[in-house]
């Protein structure tokens, strides 16, 4: 009984939803998803000896899932394009969801290079090795949506996240995923989870590692 009514339940979520074809733009009733994974670019060393700065702006077709799919210049500066498209390519954003089901958008967005920009901070290291898991201090547990609740959904999600140099949770991102309710629930726990700063050498690094949320109703 359960399996037929989930299954007519994505029968409608499906004829609500956009037929195939080309992205959707974002604007009115589609919302700019969130980013939740940003990547600095690389300021090319020909570009600073140049002197050359400025702005370069990108349009970028996101999947189902949030992830970058294509990409095309749509303001260029030779020497930087490059950098711009490296660094956008690694951006992750929450998945666009119209009528209950993920769609593909497509959004614009700038990369800007200073020339009196502060070096960027070196990039997150992974846990592994010599680098233990950072201690977790404070743990929230999610809410259980009620509609995962009521279609008794259950499962692990797997999350990935950048713990920065005071312990605290930047850029979650779903690894594993188990219904966008869940998801949402596990990113808005994690967000708040609070860890002892991790040291390497002595000095405070972020770190990047992956945890598990599970959604269990007993």
């Amino acid at each position: 009984m359960f399996a037929r009514a989930a299954a007519l339940v994505q029968q409608e979520r499906a004829a609500s939803a956009p037929s195939g074809g080309a992205p959707l733009g974002v604007g009115g009733d589609i919302k700019p998803p969130t980013k939740i994974w940003d990547v600095s670019p690389v300021y090319p060393p020909i570009a600073q000896r140049a002197r050359v700065g400025g702005i370069v702006i990108i349009e970028a077709t996101l999947g189902a899932d949030g992830q970058v799919k294509d990409l095309k210049i749509l303001r260029s500066e030779p020497l930087l394009d490059q950098a711009a498209l490296d660094a956008v390519r690694q951006w992750r954003y929450t998945p666009t969801v119209l009528g209950g089901v993920p769609v593909e958008v497509v959004l614009t967005t700038t990369v800007t290079f200073s020339l009196d920009q502060p070096p960027a901070a070196p990039p997150p290291v992974r846990v592994g090795g010599d680098i233990k898991p950072p201690e977790l201090m404070k743990r929230v547990s999610p809410v259980y949506p009620d509609d995962a609740r009521e279609a008794k959904l259950t499962g692990v999600v797997l999350i990935e996240a950048v713990i920065d140099t005071q312990g605290h949770v930047k850029n979650p991102r779903v690894l594993r995923s188990v219904a966008p309710s869940l998801d949402q629930a596990a990113l808005e726990a994690v967000r708040q989870w609070e860890h002892a700063p991790t040291l390497l050498s002595g000095v405070p690094v972020e770190v990047i590692f992956t945890v598990t949320v599970v959604f269990n109703l007993k």
